[in-house]
């Protein structure tokens, strides 16, 4: 497989995740109801492991250097870390229930790296010739839709509010990577991000909005 196909291997690759996890949601949903988030979340890091060995995890050394920039970069990642504090402190209470904190601890532990890693570092590599809008917006589009996996029975992740946040979410983290040329910075705000978006307790339908 020469380069131009491997990157079109790896352009294409979110569509498929798209797909597996869509089926993943309709065939066992109806048995695990809400609590289908746990299939649909393994088999996505599964499927994001498996394309970052066939891309190369040599390639995680170059995405991990030190971030280069303005100071500034720094004090956006904060901020987007930090929005949904609120959220959090309304409902942090739900964290009483092992069955809940556990799955959340495990959660953004791993979440931030994978998704930085392929929806960040990946598809923003092997789209570097596109321009820098059409690229991000590709990466940042494909992945606040791969979410919609969940709407079949988190009832939170139905409304239009839920999406335009990670749409934004999506497009800052790739102009954070695209100016400080690491992803250090995505990765520790969207570590914070998924601390305090409630994401586990948003899926498994027990936040108060």
């Amino acid at each position: 497989m020469n380069r131009k196909s491997e990157n079109l291997f790896f352009i294409l690759t979110p569509i498929v995740i798209l797909i597996v996890t869509q089926v993943t949601a309709i065939v066992l949903g109806k048995y695990l109801k809400a609590w289908v988030y746990l299939p649909i979340i393994l088999i996505y890091w599964g499927a994001i492991v498996l394309i970052l060995y066939k891309y190369g995890f040599e390639n995680i050394r170059r995405w991990l250097r030190k971030p280069q920039g303005h100071w500034g970069w720094i004090v956006l990642a904060a901020l987007l870390g930090i929005s949904s504090l609120p959220l959090f402190l309304n409902n942090m209470h739900l964290f009483r229930n092992t069955s809940v904190l556990f799955p959340h601890i495990v959660f953004f532990l791993i979440n931030p790296w994978l998704e930085e890693f392929y929806w960040r570092g990946l598809l923003i590599d092997v789209t570097e010739k596109w321009p820098v809008w059409v690229s991000g917006f590709y990466s940042s589009a494909l992945f606040t839709l791969w979410h919609s996996a969940f709407a079949w029975y988190s009832l939170a992740v139905r409304e239009l509010s839920f999406y335009i946040p990670v749409l934004i979410l999506g497009i800052f983290m790739v102009l954070i990577y695209k100016k400080t040329k690491s992803l250090w910075l995505c990765i520790a705000s969207h570590m914070l991000i998924n601390i305090l978006n409630m994401g586990i307790p948003v899926l498994m339908n027990l936040v108060e909005f």
